[in-house]
């Protein structure tokens, strides 16, 4: 994914910025080498976790919580249709 693979990309270049090795970060976010790697690769299977203490060990703690402050096609969908209850898909194990 293209969105996953910029921000790998912006988390490298902020390491590099600080002159951090890989496995400084990895070491510091409390994952593998191979883990963080994976991170600033942009693999999407990395967990939100070792992604939220990245951004807080570059000093961005606030920044994931900015990334729905504004949902303008969810507003426009709601005042299109109105807000509903999500319905329940009968015949489905609830796990």
């Amino acid at each position: 994914m293209a969105a996953t693979a910029a921000l790998g990309r912006r988390i490298r270049a902020a390491r590099l910025r600080r002159n951090w090795s890989q496995a400084e970060m990895a070491q510091r976010a409390g994952v593998t080498r191979k883990t963080y790697a994976a991170l600033e690769g942009g693999d999407s299977g990395v967990s939100l976790g070792c992604l939220v203490k990245t951004l807080s060990i570059l000093g961005y703690p606030e920044r994931l919580a900015t990334v729905m402050d504004a949902d303008p096609i969810g507003a426009g969908l709601e005042r299109g249709t109105g807000r509903r209850r999500a319905g329940r898909i009968e015949n489905v194990a609830d796990i």
